[in-house]
């Protein structure tokens, strides 16, 4: 079957076939393209259409410039990346725009192999934990710990608040770095984004909502959920000490599943983490199935500014660092 490569702006037919060719992948919806518009990026939307049926596969793309370096990132690849055209087309798209920095991510993307890219400088093995609502029983699937700490959460008399307020959003930031101190703790690599202005980008978009774990009137656990029409993701998590001893973030998660459930979503995809890390086991232990996937940064610029700037200082700068930089999940 042939294919023919497409770029276009992110105006609203652009958008609406975006939305309509992946209606499970919250970052294929106009709202939170919309998001990463208000944090100073432009958008765009590259991919293929196949022959001879006409159907679509795309990603949404973004664009920033500084003084030096230009990026291009794609947040969420589609099955496009499997035809040839889609990369010969993306090159010639950074070539017309003299791009010096891809990047390539698989947020919510399907397993694929990514081809060996020009200008690769790295490329990482990823995985994401995927709980496929409609095809499981959420109760059955838990692990024994999980059904334990969601046990012990109920005892305590907590409650879910589903909120896309600033204070809500203070609180989300505030456990973020709760629960990043207690992984630093174990000897693991983590940090945050606390910029709230970026994570009030997706709720004021619609983009995203906070799901919050409340005792006694008190935020014990956060979850940002980004949304499509029949997909969620897990953006970025905190949880304070005490919600922690009560088992608070399973009970949260359970919860958010069954309400996403209720909704007739297909899919909550709960996030990457890195193998055999805590995190790794938090995640697995509801049940769901994991997606190997993969990574990849190009430099394309010329070798006297690689010289003077370095990726990772650009990185530094764009992308703020390790944790769910502009607009992209928490890192594993």
């Amino acid at each position: 079957m042939g294919s023919q490569f497409f770029f276009e702006t992110a105006a609203n037919d652009a958008l609406a076939t975006l939305q309509s060719s992946a209606p499970a992948n919250p970052f294929s919806t106009a709202a939170y393209v919309a998001a990463r518009k208000s944090m100073g990026y432009d958008a765009g939307v590259v991919g293929v259409v196949h022959d001879p049926d006409g159907a679509v596969s795309g990603s949404a793309s973004y664009f920033k410039t500084g003084t030096l370096r230009r990026l291009m990132e794609v947040t969420s690849l589609s099955l496009a990346a499997e035809s040839a055209d889609f990369w010969e087309g993306l090159y010639a798209v950074c070539r017309e725009k003299r791009i010096t920095d891809l990047l390539i991510d698989t947020f919510a993307s399907p397993s694929m192999q990514i081809p060996s890219l020009p200008g690769e400088i790295s490329r990482k093995s990823r995985q994401e934990y995927v709980l496929p609502l409609q095809e499981v029983e959420l109760d059955r699937v838990l692990s024994t710990n999980h059904k334990r700490n969601i046990k012990k959460a109920r005892a305590a008399d907590l409650t879910v608040r589903r909120t896309r307020g600033i204070d809500g959003c203070r609180d989300h930031v505030r456990l973020m770095q709760h629960s990043i101190d207690r992984r630093i703790g174990r000897g693991e690599n983590a940090a945050i984004n606390d910029d709230m202005a970026e994570y009030m980008s997706y709720l004021e978009s619609g983009a995203g909502e906070l799901f919050q774990a409340v005792r006694n009137d008190t935020t014990v656990s956060s979850v940002l959920v980004l949304r499509a029409e029949s997909g969620a993701y897990y953006q970025s998590a905190g949880t304070t000490p005490e919600g922690f001893e009560v088992g608070a973030s399973h009970f949260l998660i359970h919860s958010i599943s069954t309400a996403l459930k209720q909704d007739r979503f297909i899919v909550f995809n709960l996030g990457g983490a890195d193998a055999n890390s805590s995190l790794a086991r938090f995640k697995s232990g509801f049940g769901t199935t994991v997606v190997p996937l993969e990574a990849v940064s190009c430099y394309l610029g010329s070798a006297w500014l690689k010289r003077v700037t370095t990726f990772a200082a650009f990185a530094r700068g764009y992308l703020r660092g390790t944790a769910a930089g502009n607009g992209k999940p928490e890192r594993e």
